[in-house]
């Protein structure tokens, strides 16, 4: 049993908390905090909603395609601020950039040139823009930078849902459901269970401010009840499950053991029921057995995968084909409708790249995971890791938020997986006041 305290020594006692500056104790630290929150509301789309109505399709005119530019410039001046930093998350991220280049590369097959060169371009300076923020942030200030931004959205969503129902509120689809500053409901929920998960993630980190974080995670957990998502409340249950288990193996060896145990026997379980119980559990979140639609999509864009499976059809060139003879086309004949995307990361990246990048995603997923687990037992402060990646594992099985340009999901995907890789920015404390414990 000796070997267990030296396996999790490292974060079995917190050193103990100070009071500190909420941006940051110095000026570079705030200038950092205050970029890093704007670009993330620039990537959460809410000012899609004012300009798109409530449209269900996000529009691709110039005028949106520009606003996504003020998020490139604030990664571009993240960047210029720390080049160095920059630069060693670059390289320790060489899976990130060889998909980045594999979407460049597809232009070779695309079938429409233009648009997989233009989204090849956005997807680079997306995630460009998302190694900036790892590269300049600890874990504590990247936590307290998306709950934040999550905590802001938050409150724009309540405000307008509570103010102006006939905006905040579906009228139509889902009658009552709160929608806030985003197009559907499911928008919001998803949002919501993201910043649920960052704000209760804050609460450990940043103890001093536990009223302020506590609130706002109740408050986004009402906002994801208002908005009726009962798949995003799945995600919610699975951030949490997440964060506690980091909150226990913080706990002592003794406790970090009992957690693996119960976390691996959980994990089989929910494994057991999904094998063995689709329909009754398809039944507690009010969905039937082609999750709203979604299985019909699946099958129809796996036949289109089927007639270039090596290659994919090129880079974001696939769902704005307006030719009448592409994929899409085809799509939308076998599922009797026409879907903005295929609801499945996976299949996305197959129907765009080709099966050479879904075995690169995948390993990128992988490695990504590993380190997740790795920090979970080493890094003090990576509360939010394991709740996120369990929130975006699942997420990528039903959107298409893997390798996606001007993506939230994806941008956070590539925060917290450059940040994995890099050494924590710990700043040393101030002979200030220090929190009694």
């Amino acid at each position: 049993m000796t070997a267990i305290p030296h396996i999790l020594g490292p974060i079995v006692v917190p050193p103990t908390r100070r009071a500190s500056a909420f941006l940051g104790e110095t000026r570079e630290e705030k200038i950092t905090f205050v970029l890093a929150v704007a670009l993330i509301l620039v990537f959460s789309e809410v000012w899609m909603k004012p300009l798109n109505g409530s449209a269900t399709e996000a529009a691709d005119s110039g005028l949106i395609r520009a606003l996504y530019y003020p998020g490139y410039l604030l990664g571009i001046v993240l960047l210029a601020r720390g080049p160095w930093d920059a630069v060693r998350a670059a390289i320790r991220s060489p899976l990130l950039w060889a998909l980045v280049l594999y979407a460049f590369v597809s232009d070779i097959w695309s079938i429409d040139n233009a648009a997989t060169i233009r989204r090849a371009v956005a997807l680079a300076l997306t995630s460009a823009a998302a190694l900036s923020v790892a590269a300049r942030l600890s874990w504590v200030g990247l936590t307290k930078v998306l709950a934040t931004a999550f905590t802001i959205i938050g409150l724009g969503s309540f405000l307008v849902g509570l103010l102006l129902p006939s905006y905040g509120r579906m009228t139509t689809l889902f009658p009552g459901a709160w929608s806030g500053l985003f197009i559907e409901k499911n928008g919001l929920g998803a949002i919501e269970a993201q910043g649920a998960l960052f704000c209760a993630a804050a609460l450990f980190v940043d103890p001093t401010r536990r009223r302020v974080w506590g609130a706002a995670t109740g408050l986004a957990v009402l906002l994801l009840l208002l908005s009726t998502s009962k798949t995003s409340l799945v995600a919610m249950t699975l951030g949490f499950a997440g964060l506690g288990f980091a909150v226990m193996v913080r706990r002592g060896p003794i406790m970090a053991v009992l957690a693996s145990f119960f976390g691996v026997l959980g994990a089989g379980l929910l494994g057991a029921a999904v094998w063995l119980m689709p329909d009754q559990l398809l039944g507690l979140l009010g969905k039937d057995a082609t999750l709203t639609g979604r299985t019909l999509i699946w099958a129809a864009v796996k036949r289109q995968i089927d007639t270039r499976p090596l290659t994919g059809f090129g880079y974001g060139a696939v769902w704005s084909d307006q030719s009448g003879w592409g994929p899409v086309y085809w799509v939308a004949k076998q599922a009797g409708f026409r879907p903005a995307y295929a609801h499945d990361g996976w299949l996305d990246i197959w129907l765009g790249l080709g099966i050479g990048a879904v075995w690169l995603w995948a390993a990128y997923a992988l490695v990504t995971w590993v380190l997740t687990i790795w920090s979970t037992y080493r890094i003090r402060d990576a509360y939010l890791a394991l709740g996120f990646m369990l929130v975006y594992s699942l997420t990528t099985l039903t959107e298409s938020v893997a390798v996606a340009y001007n993506n939230i999901g994806w941008v956070l995907f590539v925060v917290v997986a450059v940040k994995l890789t890099l050494p924590d920015r710990v700043v040393a404390p101030p002979r200030a006041v220090v929190e009694r414990r």
